[in-house]
């Protein structure tokens, strides 16, 4: 039976990666990770709960791990190998082996076919995902997380929400320049930042207190938590958006001595913590 350690792995990851403020600005980051893996093409109509059955993993660490966020599996699925024992199961001999790398966002990308006898080797999940210390963000607001990043209600959650009060004050995830501020529909008043490599975004502002072309540092105060555009309560809707303006999951890129005692602690609580960056 193959079971992925997904979450021992995640939880590892709070203890080990947390930058130490004496060298943040002289770490350099380090080289992205590759990984050995198997290929897997979901059947037609077969959602992440029956793929995650018919493999027998957690079918939402998969589906983090894949970075999907849609209710099923589309194109090729990638399964790590976290153990050089896994290749030697009969169940595995006839799926197709790849090699893996990982992007600045924790993505995982085909590199080319794995053949024998070439050398195996694997990375732990808490390598695959440990975020370079230049990529780590702020807080931008205390609060709880009322929704993630991920399949919704139908459709593809880009983001996601934390429910505040009305007022309270919104922050710069990252030092960078304002690149707009204004009227998105759906989302009422958006202040986007820019940063190197990629962009943040913040939206139902109340009052929005920066303008475009501005430069704000990390923690800098950017707008107030409101209720505009499409919104049920007062609340900011967060996204983490690469160079090419694709959203990506934002959960893992904020500090990680915010976790709780387990992966889905930390969705729930990561806001609400009074030593929360």
């Amino acid at each position: 039976m193959l079971v992925v350690p997904f979450l021992t792995c995640l939880i590892l990851l709070a203890s080990s990666c947390t930058p130490s403020a004496d060298n943040h600005d002289q770490t350099e980051p380090r080289p992205q990770p590759t990984a050995l893996a198997f290929r897997i093409i979901p059947k037609k109509r077969e959602n992440w709960v029956q793929l995650g059955r018919r493999l027998r993993v957690d079918s939402e660490q998969l589906k983090r791990f894949n970075h999907s966020t849609s209710s099923r599996p589309r194109g090729p699925i990638y399964l790590p190998i976290t153990d050089k024992k896994i290749l030697g199961n009969k169940s595995h001999r006839s799926k197709e082996i790849v090699v893996l790398e990982r992007d600045r966002f924790l993505r995982p990308a085909f590199k080319r076919p794995w053949r024998a006898p070439e050398a195996i080797y694997t990375v732990s999940l808490k390598r695959w995902f440990e975020v370079d210390r230049s990529m780590l963000l702020h807080a931008p607001v205390k609060g709880r997380i009322s929704s993630l990043y991920g399949p919704r209600w139908g459709t593809s959650h880009k983001g996601f929400d934390i429910a505040a009060r009305r007022g309270a004050r919104i922050e710069a995830a990252a030092s960078g320049r304002v690149l707009f501020t204004g009227i998105k529909r759906g989302f009422g008043r958006v202040v986007i930042l820019e940063h190197e490599g990629m962009r943040t975004l913040y939206a139902h502002c109340k009052v929005i207190s920066v303008q475009q072309d501005d430069w704000v540092e990390q923690g800098d105060k950017i707008a107030t938590v409101g209720n505009t555009g499409r919104s049920t309560a007062p609340h900011l809707h967060f996204e983490l958006l690469d160079d090419r303006s694709q959203a990506v999951n934002p959960i893992p890129f904020f500090l990680p001595h915010c976790l709780e005692d387990s992966y889905s602690g930390f969705f729930s609580y990561l806001f609400e913590e009074d030593d929360c960056p």
